[in-house]
């Protein structure tokens, strides 16, 4: 019986220290996946100046994306996004300007709002999978050819 007992302590001490070897090993269990909000912010770039909006990137992946927006032109301008399979050029109008609450478009908050000439604005923007479009929404502005589109997959 002393035998039978001094076995299973060994057998248990050994089963013990194969487990420590392999977490100190590194052989513990694989990470999850990081969560959607642990994903690193993405930087996008758009350049506006009299009439057109340029974006660094044609496409970004679901997340934060911070969105930096520098005024090249030479009058103020203002960066507003909106989610929509519209056409870029059919957005809904109000008064000339894009409605910002129209039939086929979600506004997405917040906006960078009075660019002056030579100077840049950082938003940082939510963005699930899906079609959007930035415009410049100061009067005339849109319908002067300020948008343009950004995949987000």
């Amino acid at each position: 019986m002393l035998k039978t007992v001094r076995g299973r302590a060994i057998a248990m001490a050994a089963i013990l220290a194969m487990g420590a070897t392999s977490v100190a090993c590194g052989d513990s269990k694989p990470k999850a996946e990081p969560k959607k909000h642990d994903r690193p912010t993405t930087a996008l770039g758009a350049t506006e100046k009299e009439f057109v909006i340029a974006l660094d990137k044609a496409s970004v992946p679901a997340g934060t994306v911070r969105v930096t927006s520098t005024n090249n032109g030479t009058v103020p301008h203002e960066l507003v996004a909106f989610r929509t399979d519209l056409p870029v050029d059919k957005l809904p109008l109000k008064d000339g300007n894009v409605d910002e609450h129209g039939d086929g478009v979600t506004h997405i908050d917040p906006e960078a709002e009075n660019i002056q000439p030579g100077s840049s604005k950082s938003i940082t923007l939510h963005l699930s999978a899906g079609r959007y479009v930035f415009i410049c929404n100061v009067p005339g502005h849109y319908a002067g050819g300020m948008h343009t589109q950004l995949t987000v997959s």
